[in-house]
């Protein structure tokens, strides 16, 4: 004959494995939101690089124009939907080898993943250089 207990092991397991859940849910979606924001800024900030590098690469052929690497810029910049950007200022009328410089930034605060206030340590601004030599005729 085996005795029976009013509140079984099973029970109690039971109990105990939702308090587990409720400890651990949020440290999960911590991570988890943590991860997503973090991914979008690295995607945004290699799209920065990506729009800069195009646009020194179009500056530096020979007969190349401020305009042109400005539209090269805008096109860019518009295809990847990140607006409010600044643009240094660059002159790809140097002589046959000698280098400029695009630098293109962004607020955080206009790409942001999430929207709003961030919980994470985030930059307040995202960069992308190039430095490229002008290639001559």
């Amino acid at each position: 004959m085996t005795r029976q207990f009013p509140f079984s092991s099973r029970r109690r397991r039971r109990g105990s494995t939702l308090v587990e859940a409720a400890l651990i849910l949020p440290l999960i979606l911590l991570v988890t939101f943590a991860s997503l924001e973090y991914g979008w800024m690295f995607l945004k900030q290699e799209q920065l690089v990506n729009a800069a590098r195009q646009a020194a690469r179009v500056g530096a052929t020979a007969f190349a124009t401020n305009s042109q690497v400005s539209t090269q810029i805008t096109n860019m910049m518009a295809a990847d939907g990140i607006t409010g950007y600044t643009v240094s200022s660059y002159n790809v009328g140097v002589t046959k080898g000698s280098t400029f410089t695009i630098t293109i930034s962004v607020p955080y605060s206009n790409v942001r993943a999430m929207g709003g206030v961030s919980f994470f340590p985030v930059p307040t601004t995202l960069t992308g250089t190039v430095t490229m030599e002008k290639e001559g005729a």
